[in-house]
Parts: C-alpha cells; sequence; structure tokens
C-alpha cells in the first residue's frame, strides 16, 4: 500500500511500530543507526526530523524500529506518541503504521486511537474467527474506521467457505497476518 502511494506522486512515512518483532527494515532491506528508531524519537533523544529516512529506490520515508523494546505498550501509548503522529500528519500525505498483532497485545488498538483509518490483513488459515472479530469490536470502539482488509497468502483454490472442511467463512473485511501473524494498522492523512 505504501509503495503504490508512493508511486502515485503522494508523500509516505512508514512507521514501524511493531516493538516486538520489527520487520520493515528487513523487509525492504535497510540499515538504520538504532540511535534513530522510534523509541529514541519518543523518548526524546533523538529529533523526528532526524530520525525519519527518505528511502530513495522506495519513494518512501521510513521512520524505523531497529529492535524489540521491554515496554512497547507504555511507549505507543504515550502522549509523545501521539504528538509524533499528529507533527507528522503535518508533513505527509499518508502515515502507514505496521503494528504487532492486533489479536495478541493492545499495541494496534492503542495506536487505532491515533489513526484516521484502519486496514485489516488475514493470513488465511492462521487467525480464528473469533480472534478476528475481537479485533474488529476493538477497531470499532476506537477512532479509526476500519476501510478495508487484505486477504493474504491464500491458495490458489480461491477462500474456503462455510462448507468447506474448514468450517468457516469470510464475510466481510478483516484481518491478520503476515507470514508469522501480525497485523497492521494504518493511518491515512487526509489532504484537505
Amino acid at each position: 500500500l505504501a509503495l503504490s502511494l508512493a508511486q502515485n506522486g503522494k508523500s509516505v512515512l512508514v512507521i514501524d511500530a511493531d516493538m516486538r518483532k520489527p520487520a520493515v527494515c528487513k523487509f525492504l532491506n535497510l540499515n538504520v543507526n538504532p540511535e534513530c528508531d522510534l523509541a529514541n524519537v519518543i523518548s526524546g533523544k533523538t529529533e523526528l526530523s532526524d530520525a525519519i529516512k527518505y528511502v530513495e529506490k522506495y519513494k518512501l520515508f521510513i521512520l524505523a524500529t531497529t529492535q524489540a523494546n521491554d515496554e512497547p505498550t507504555e511507549i505507543l501509548s504515550s502522549q509523545q506518541m501521539y504528538k509524533l503522529i499528529k507533527a507528522a500528519k503535518e508533513e505527509f500525505d499518508y502515515i502507514i503504521i505496521d503494528t504487532a498483532p492486533a489479536s495478541v497485545v493492545a499495541d494496534a488498538n492503542i495506536l487505532s486511537n491515533f489513526a484516521d483509518a484502519a486496514i485489516l490483513v488475514v493470513r488465511e488459515d492462521f487467525a480464528a474467527c473469533n480472534r478476528i472479530k475481537s479485533v474488529l469490536d476493538d477497531i470499532s470502539s476506537n477512532k479509526a474506521e476500519l476501510i478495508g482488509c487484505i486477504y493474504n497468502n491464500a491458495s490458489s483454490g480461491g477462500v474456503r467457505g462455510v462448507y468447506s472442511k474448514y468450517k468457516y467463512g469470510y464475510g466481510y473485511g478483516y484481518g491478520y497476518g503476515r507470514g508469522y501473524g501480525y497485523g497492521y494498522g494504518y493511518g491515512h492523512h487526509n489532504s484537505d
């Protein structure tokens, strides 16, 4: 999503807010100075402008998390995180926030209060329907509007319905998963 928006001329900041198992740098094959990561910006050790890196190859701005953190929920729920996102909204057309698993920890739920919209990702045959429903309930009780979903790692046979051997169906957009079961929260900045 971030790459598509950037290729269409939008300024896009990707925040790796998965402070439990950060993967954005690994996925994009980036080396980022650990002093310039999200936790250091929130703690005030590093300025936001110094921590955001522009990646010319992808036309993306990245605010990375470089290593796992012991107190991610406390950091992400802080007033400093709110101020960081508010400041970023002034500078970018879109802010995409990658979070830890939505139904396992509270991080995505916390960040959805800072976001304008949420898109959830579900990995086929990975998350139980009751966990997905719980995530939907959490998102709907917060500020972010659920605007869509991505169905990930689908088999070539298509979506299995209620009469398949899996005994569940997919009725509306919800999601979870990125290979190892991580969910995403996305922020969208209206440019009007």
